[in-house]
């Protein structure tokens, strides 16, 4: 059976988290909107996190902290200014621009908010639905195809989110146990290459990495929706402990131009499993520079690749010749899909 391997970007989910073009003023209209929210109570707390905020101040932090990234910004992107923090060492600036935006996308997930289907505010982006039942089965529980992988660029939590309209009673960690995520979020488990895997190049959005323990930990249990207000408790909650984190953790949404740790580091898990694929079918990646050594050493390790499908526009399909240099191995067959309704899919067999 072949072995098919999806690489996404965030056209993957542009259905419910914006795109980079429109990201900054997305982050900006939610924080005036939490700023000029009247809350019912003064606290924000969370037993679980040991929190115990005071909203007023959370307010007064954040306005200050909207001020600085409207002025670094400008008209840049976000991955671009944690880039140059992350390049001058700018730890506590790139620390507070990861908490902002990690709490923005885990926010993204309770909008109750919709939209025209070409819009954000989509707690999920509904081609992952379609995608989720073409590509899984029942077994002991739901699980997708184990000729399949996927490596994403994405740090948002929409494959947990599918899979907890299945199983709603299970947490975010459960839900990543099913996945088969990397990085995991369960201490005792290691990611099983016979299995479906799905690797994250750029860590998780509402998460936590203690150096301690060596593990990752989600900063939310569910994705039960209730009330706006309860929505924008869950971005200052995830804020507030991003912003204070002990000296032994950091957040779990880490850019992977960020130097990995000896026990963390998820190209080389991918490159355990790379060789195999035959199928490559890139989706919604536009290949930004700053990414392309990772890009060229990803594509170049899959050494029995025959096919590769783009789902994108015909100007990302033109520049993937320019990132990968395949003379050192057979030229794939490069076929162009130009609709974006649903993600193509290949036939898969569930019995092998």
């Amino acid at each position: 059976m072949s072995k098919v391997t999806y690489l996404i970007g965030a056209g993957a989910s542009y259905h419910s988290i914006p795109l980079v073009n429109s990201l900054n003023e997305k982050i900006y209209s939610l924080i005036n909107s939490i700023l000029a929210h009247t809350f019912k109570e003064e606290k924000i707390t969370d037993k679980d996190l040991s929190l115990n905020g005071n909203i007023a101040e959370l307010k007064d932090k954040l306005k200050n902290e909207l001020d600085w990234m409207q002025k670094e910004l400008g008209d840049n992107t976000i991955d671009s200014l944690a880039k140059q923090l992350n390049d001058l060492d700018k730890r506590e600036l790139l620390k507070t621009l990861k908490a902002i935006l990690s709490a923005y996308i885990v926010y993204e997930h309770f909008n109750t908010q919709t939209t025209e289907l070409t819009q954000a505010n989509r707690n999920l982006d509904p081609r992952y639905i379609d995608f989720f039942t073409k590509i899984s089965r029942k077994e002991d529980y739901v699980r997708i195809n184990k000729n399949i992988s996927i490596i994403s660029w994405n740090y948002d939590l929409q494959f947990e989110r599918i899979y907890y309209k299945y199983y709603p009673d299970f947490d975010v960690t459960g839900l990543s146990e099913l996945l088969n995520n990397y990085p995991p979020l369960n201490i005792d488990y290691n990611i099983d290459y016979t299995k479906f895997k799905l690797i994250r190049l750029n860590g998780l959005a509402g998460s936590v990495i203690d150096f301690r323990q060596k593990k990752f930990f989600s900063l939310i249990s569910d994705f039960e929706i209730t009330d706006l207000e309860n929505s924008y408790k869950i971005f200052l909650k995830i804020y507030s402990f991003l912003n204070n984190l002990s000296p032994y953790q950091t957040s779990g949404l880490r850019f992977a131009f960020e130097q990995n740790f000896e026990w963390y580091n998820p190209l080389s898990i991918a490159e355990n499993f790379l060789p195999g694929t035959e199928t490559l079918i890139i989706i919604g990646y536009s290949f930004p520079d700053f990414n392309r050594e990772l890009d060229s050493k990803l594509i170049k390790s899959m050494k029995n690749l025959r096919k590769i499908y783009v789902q994108d526009y015909k100007s990302i399909f033109n520049r993937i010749e320019e990132i990968i240099d395949f003379e050192s191995q057979l030229k794939p067959k490069m076929i162009h899909l130009e609709d974006f309704k649903s993600f193509y899919t290949t036939p898969l067999n569930f019995n092998t």
